[in-house]
């Protein structure tokens, strides 16, 4: 991507800032490993392909088990890729707080770490769920036979889709919904 190229999604716009500053740090754990914007915009690109392979479309909501790790924030930007909305889940969260929310966003699936919420994932899953551990072998396996290029649904994701859905506090017992759109990137 250049910067002659028409920007009209956050997708895109990730990609091109990646691209801008592709030998820099994008992310850096606690654990001190780290990425390269390049490095996040490529694995971002394979994750959102093995989402389309996996039946996530424009428009589906997957829940996204946040742990802060590099592959959670290259999950978000996966579905920011597709057009896909995203839902982000505090992992220590009550479990009822989960079950309101799964049911109240109905997600095409869940992403998750099992090596550290897979205890969580396992109250939480029914057999409706499809559940993907980002953590796994199996996981790293299926991404390495997926293209690193940002996939070409892209270009329908407008300003006019939802991009992420967020709950709040629910001080009232339940939390309530936002539905954030891909309208300003600026």
């Amino acid at each position: 991507m250049n910067a002659n190229n028409y920007i009209f999604n956050l997708g895109q716009k990730f990609s091109y800032i990646a691209y801008k500053n592709r030998n820099r740090i994008a992310i850096k754990e606690a654990n001190g490993q780290s990425v390269t914007y390049k490095e996040l915009n490529w694995r971002s690109n394979k994750i959102a392909n093995y989402l389309l392979k996996m039946g996530v479309k424009k428009g589906d909501v997957v829940a996204i088990l946040n742990d802060k790790s590099i592959d959670a924030f290259a999950s978000i930007l996966a579905c920011l890729k597709l057009g896909a909305i995203y839902s982000n889940l505090d992992p220590n969260s009550p479990i009822e707080r989960f079950k309101r929310m799964l049911i109240t966003c109905n997600p095409k699936c869940l992403l998750f770490a099992a090596k550290d919420n897979g205890a969580i994932v396992n109250e939480l899953a029914d057999n409706s769920l499809q559940t993907i551990d980002y953590s796994s072998q199996q996981f790293e396996m299926d991404l390495a036979q997926e293209k690193d290029a940002l996939p070409e649904v892209n270009s329908l994701v407008t300003a006019q889709n939802p991009a992420y859905i967020m709950f709040t506090s629910g001080s009232t017992g339940f939390p309530k919904v936002v539905v954030i759109s891909d309208l300003s990137f600026d």
